[in-house]
């Protein structure tokens, strides 16, 4: 994980009031690492606005369970692959929780951002597998047929 992607998790998880420590053992990073991060971001202002944390744990806790039931049923990976999308799962979660709240002026650009890259970041190191794709083209209420048509749409653009 780049130190960009740690920042992202540790920002996620301190506003939502984990403690420093816990963000810290859980990234493999110092103390101090954090709080450097914290104070040159100025995470402490968008933790102090955050008043609606319970709100935003309890919605996490039911993204979390998603999530980690999700994650449950994919192919093997390496522990330390796992480690790190249990843990992006755990921030998109948190993230995604405090989307669904009342969220303090100032904070949802913030919070959107933070989302963005944690979920271009869970792609890179889990990519989609064709059975989601299927699942959530269903979901969807998409044809076979417009799939397909769609995918080669798509391949023709890319080899253009």
């Amino acid at each position: 994980m780049s130190q960009n992607d740690n920042k992202e998790l540790a920002k996620a998880r301190f506003v939502v009031n984990e403690p420093i420590q816990s963000i810290a053992d859980a990234l493999g990073v110092s103390r101090r690492t954090v709080e450097r991060w914290a104070d040159e971001g100025d995470w402490r202002t968008l933790r102090q606005s955050n008043d609606n944390v319970v709100q935003i744990g309890a919605a996490a806790n039911i993204n979390r369970a998603q999530a980690q039931a999700k994650t449950v049923t994919r192919s093997k990976r390496k522990a330390d692959e796992f480690d790190a999308l249990e843990m992006v799962d755990d921030a998109i979660a948190v993230l995604s929780g405090a989307l669904h709240g009342e969220v303090p002026p100032g904070m949802l650009g913030s919070i959107a951002n933070s989302l963005k890259n944690l979920l271009e970041y869970r792609r890179k190191i889990c990519p989609i597998t064709a059975a989601e794709i299927a699942e959530m083209t269903i979901e969807a209420g998409i044809t076979p047929d417009d799939f397909i048509r769609e995918i080669r749409l798509a391949w023709k653009e890319q080899r253009a």
